[in-house]
């Protein structure tokens, strides 16, 4: 198996959503481009158990490394209009 194809057991990933105007004046509702930008929990040394609450929300450790995260999912991507 080529370990550039496995997922980690645990990751942390953010979602980044664009609304796009409609350029061709279709008028057929809203259009988004969504990117979704991952990564391995393990280099951060936390858990998702120390990451989350009883109801699986994130808890105040989570804070620190989601700021983080959003910088480095922003400085991946690059999206040109065409």
């Amino acid at each position: 198996m080529d370990a550039r194809n496995t997922e980690p057991p645990e990751a942390m990933d953010v979602r980044m959503v664009q609304l796009l105007d409609d350029p061709k004046g279709t008028r057929h509702g809203r259009r988004e481009l969504m990117l979704i930008y991952s990564e391995d929990l393990a280099p951060t040394g936390k858990t998702l158990a120390e990451l989350t609450d009883a109801k699986g929300g994130t808890n105040a450790s989570w804070q620190p490394l989601d700021k983080a995260l959003l910088k480095r999912a922003v400085n991946a991507f690059q999206v040109e209009r065409r």
